[in-house]
């Protein structure tokens, strides 16, 4: 699990890659993308709430959700 620190106001890029299709999303900012197995899911937004956020990669099974696993810990300080 990668993990990432940025101050607050920062901009924030993060490419994630899964090989399967899936959500990659960001809990507490609600920022998320849909991508199929080998794409790359880019997710731009800015540093605006402090504090420790998961980044996850939801697996997709038939357009539904089947399981989850945190690949990113992201931490935004003052």
């Amino acid at each position: 699990m990668q993990k990432i620190e940025v101050v607050k106001g920062d901009p924030i890029r993060l490419d994630v890659t899964p090989d399967v299709p899936a959500e990659v999303h960001v809990h507490g900012y609600e920022v998320t993308e849909e991508v199929e197995a080998g794409q790359t899911a880019k997710l731009d937004f800015p540093a605006n709430a402090e504090g420790m956020f998961e980044v996850e990669v939801h697996h997709l099974h038939n357009g539904q959700e089947e399981s989850g696993a945190q690949v990113a810990e992201l931490n935004v300080t003052p």
